[in-house]
């Protein structure tokens, strides 16, 4: 019992990780190319056009990562057996990182969208790499933030792994 409840979560934080770092990546990637698509909208180039095709993609995969995501959430309460507390403090290290990278993201485009775009609409190719690198710098910042709160998520969980696991060598010693 110990042993397959330990299984399924690895299983589920494994795909949980995988998720979030995709939304995170598909998400950020995806505003950069708004903000980029806003200072070259009115050209009708190729490069217009595969940017325009990115976005759509782009788009979609967050779309369904974030569906994905929140199943995830579902999950947990499914994965952790509430009447055997093993992993009472990972799951709530869980909901916290889940509600820092959903916050950070939705900050992020929120500044992308308020707070950049207009700004390139307005300005000529040399202010569009500036206001570029600007939300380059405040995109690592954002995965900077993230990344740390999925590392603190991480080691609650190798601490309650650990204790599952010295539960069950202590189960089996008796």
């Amino acid at each position: 019992m110990l042993h397959k409840q330990k299984d399924d979560f690895i299983k589920w934080f494994y795909d949980y990780l995988h998720i979030s770092q995709v939304l995170m990546r598909v998400t950020i990637q995806l505003n950069m190319d708004r903000l980029e698509q806003r200072h070259f909208e009115s050209t009708n180039d190729s490069s217009n056009q595969r940017r325009i095709i990115r976005i759509n993609e782009n788009t979609m995969s967050r779309d369904r990562n974030a569906a994905d995501l929140n199943y995830q959430m579902m999950l947990l309460n499914l994965v952790i057996d509430d009447r055997k507390p093993y992993f009472e403090n990972t799951q709530i290290k869980v909901r916290s990182n889940f509600e820092t990278l959903m916050h950070d993201i939705n900050e992020f485009t929120r500044k992308i969208h308020i707070e950049y775009d207009e700004k390139m609409k307005e300005t000529d190719d040399a202010g569009c790499r500036s206001i570029m690198n600007e939300a380059r710098k405040m995109a690592r910042n954002t995965m900077e933030a993230i990344e740390k709160s999925s590392h603190e998520m991480g080691e609650q969980v190798k601490h309650d792994i650990q204790a599952l696991e010295d539960e069950v060598e202590h189960y089996f010693k008796k």
